[in-house]
């Protein structure tokens, strides 16, 4: 239900985005220049990373959903702290057992990195509070892979800008490209007067 929610999302910006481009140069009416064609060869590699990288995105997006259905267990943090120089991100350490076999791993909680420097380390020391050492946490793990673990089930803000971004650029440059092209044929055609 997300996925075609995303796709129509972008569409619709791509749509607006093209009907703006389609306007400006029907209000420049000017001939093809080289700025033309540098444009037309931006919206292609535009279309082509666009392509290449909706799928891509697409899978991530579909596996990390998938982890919303692992089962859970009780685990126990052996480490928390706060990492990283810039980017500040919460290093929780946590060990679990699955079938009297014990595994351990590691999580950023699913933190953003986007926003202020220290909006990141005041969120990250709030985490690391919240999470201190010997305390129980509910471990969910990947029932064909129990060494594969997560903290945090639901995908992360990443996992939807990526996918919004690749399918905003991959619609925007199909819907420019076509208007571009309409826009050619009804020029040269004649009119016709009643």
């Amino acid at each position: 239900m997300l996925l075609p929610l995303i796709w129509l999302g972008s569409f619709c910006f791509s749509l607006l985005f093209a009907c703006i481009v389609r306007f400006y140069y029907k209000k420049q009416n000017r001939p093809f220049t080289l700025a033309h064609l540098v444009a037309f060869l931006g919206l292609f590699v535009t279309i082509i990373f666009g392509f290449l990288l909706t799928p891509l995105f697409s899978a991530q997006l579909t596996t990390a959903l998938k982890k919303t259905e692992w089962p859970s267990v009780d685990g126990e943090i052996i480490a928390s702290s706060v990492v990283g120089e810039r980017a500040f991100r919460p290093d929780i350490r946590y060990e679990y057992y699955v079938k009297n076999k014990k595994y351990s791993g590691s999580s950023s909680l699913n933190v953003p990195g986007f926003g202020g420097r220290m909006n990141r380390l005041d969120a990250a020391e709030k985490l690391t509070k919240s999470h201190p050492v010997e305390s129980f946490i509910a471990v969910y793990y990947n029932p064909d892979n129990p060494l594969e673990s997560t903290l945090v089930p639901q995908p992360g803000y990443s996992h939807f800008i990526k996918l919004g971004t690749s399918t905003i650029l991959f619609n925007a440059g199909l819907i420019i490209i076509f208007l571009w092209i309409t826009q050619g044929k009804r020029k040269s055609q004649p009119h016709e007067r009643i």
